[in-house]
């Protein structure tokens, strides 16, 4: 291929600032050679070591001992206050690089980046897998498809139909997130290991979906006819607005975050309300049934509606976490402690997870170590 790739387009590209042609020709070079497959992933390790390492936080103490604690492997607890600096960590002394256990395992290296892949089911309990493929599809004679990986379901009055059918989109762990068009004109981004339930057409005085995982809508308003968000254990209900709900099963905490307009949050088994406005997030404590709220940078929340995975005061944990959904993986730490470690930083959805676990093992000192296929082991 004949393009001409510098090491400043290369840059720009990490940084998010190609148009969609120059990204597509850019991605078209790396994937022409093996070279230049090469080259695109060792600037990509440096790009991303440097970046996560500018953006970690310490908490403040005497970082002139930095280089001989790294030296002498001692643990580097991160934190945040709010009296808290930045702290530039350099590279050098940090190379701390990953370690690949082949033994008839499938090496991290192997493991590929997120897939545009969904399975919908019918009303009917039928399933059928989707992706980025043009595809018509008909359920009881109502017309749909999907259209440049996206679900679409042509906006239709009540009057028009009859019977409530529901259809289901179940995104798995290692999934990129998806875009689906609802009837009301409504469109709905689910993020990975998430599903979403939902009519059709909606018939009746309300729009009433159902969520488990994190998705992020942009509701197209209707007064007369609310919008409705249930999950199990809230349900967000609105006219028109953007806004985000994160509601794992296996999290803690359901997050509710507006991005414009008004919702009100419910808490179904106290039923509390609560009216958020743009720029603040409802929060409910699984375990006691608490909720509270508070005010977020909005990005840190909805970036992964574009393929970003946001790193915004996380826990190593959280970290973790949210990688193992996106890779479709399981780790262990029980033998590191990480309690105190907190990062921030941002990664595109395209990279792969070597490249991912190679940023964070120069910025935290530790290893990780393929012990099985799906299962990686956090060492010192």
């Amino acid at each position: 291929m004949k393009t001409d790739v510098t090491s400043s387009k290369l840059l720009d590209y990490f940084n998010g600032e190609l148009s969609p042609e120059e990204n597509r020709q850019l991605l078209q070079w790396r994937d022409s050679t093996e070279e230049n497959q090469k080259l695109f992933d060792q600037v990509c390790k440096e790009h991303l070591a440097l970046r996560w390492g500018a953006r970690a936080t310490k908490i403040e103490g005497d970082y002139t001992a930095l280089e001989n604690r790294i030296s002498a492997k001692k643990r580097r607890l991160w934190t945040t206050t709010s009296a808290a600096a930045a702290v530039v960590v350099g590279v050098v002394g940090m190379l701390t690089m990953l370690r690949f256990y082949s033994d008839e395992r499938v090496e991290i290296a192997q493991i590929p980046a997120p897939v545009s892949q969904a399975i919908l089911e019918l009303s009917d309990g039928s399933l059928i897998a989707i992706g980025n493929e043009d595809a018509r599809f008909s359920e009881h004679g109502i017309e749909f498809s999907i259209e440049s990986g996206e679900l679409i379901y042509p906006e239709m009055e009540d009057s028009d139909v009859k019977d409530v059918l529901y259809n289901k989109v179940s995104l798995g762990r290692g999934t990129k997130p998806y875009r689906i068009a609802l009837s009301d004109g409504s469109s709905v981004w689910l993020n990975s290991d998430s599903y979403l339930s939902y009519p059709v057409r909606f018939v009746g005085n309300e729009r009433r979906i159902f969520l488990e995982g994190e998705a992020w809508f942009e509701v197209k308003r209707n007064e007369e006819k609310p919008f409705i968000v249930e999950t199990a254990l809230q349900e967000i209900r609105v006219l028109g607005t953007e806004f985000s709900v994160c509601a794992y099963e296996d999290d803690p905490t359901i997050r509710t975050t507006l991005i414009s307009g008004s919702v009100q949050v419910t808490t179904l088994e106290s039923a509390t309300e609560i009216i958020l406005a743009p720029g603040w997030q409802s929060l409910l404590n699984r375990e006691t049934g608490e909720t509270t709220i508070e005010s977020v940078n909005i990005e840190d929340y909805t970036g992964w509606k574009d393929d970003m995975l946001i790193i915004e005061k996380l826990t190593m944990n959280e970290v973790l976490t949210r990688i193992s959904r996106k890779f479709d993986v399981k780790f262990d730490a029980s033998e590191v402690k990480i309690d105190g470690i907190v990062l921030r930083g941002s990664l595109h959805g395209d990279e792969s997870l070597e490249i991912v676990l190679n940023a964070l093992s120069k910025v935290i000192d530790v290893k990780f170590e393929m012990k099985q296929y799906g299962m990686i082991k956090v060492t010192d």
